[in-house]
């Protein structure tokens, strides 16, 4: 339990900055291993990304479903609200 409203504010904030720095690093080490992938030649073995590694899954699906990827299911709400940045993850598209 938080206990106090000055604890909520202590611990978020900085809590959330770095989630949504991870995130950011997962989302943008996704962006360069498809990349990667998508040139290797025929026959090579694709690399696996960061949190494929980390989470010891040899891929993200499980038959009928898709298991969640960090940076893809995350949302962390900004805390201090604005209307058209709500969350600090995803950032808003501009």
């Amino acid at each position: 339990m938080v206990g106090s409203p000055a604890k909520l504010t202590e611990i978020y904030p900085p809590l959330a900055a770095k989630l949504a720095d991870l995130a950011a690093r997962v989302a943008a080490n996704d962006a360069t291993i498809e990349r990667v992938n998508q040139k290797l030649p025929d026959g090579a073995k694709w690399l696996a990304n960061a949190e494929l590694v980390a989470r010891q899954l040899s891929n993200f699906f499980d038959g009928p479903t898709n298991i969640p990827r960090i940076a893809q299911h995350m949302r962390l709400p900004a805390f201090r609200y604005v209307a058209l940045e709500p969350y600090i993850w995803p950032p808003a598209r501009k």
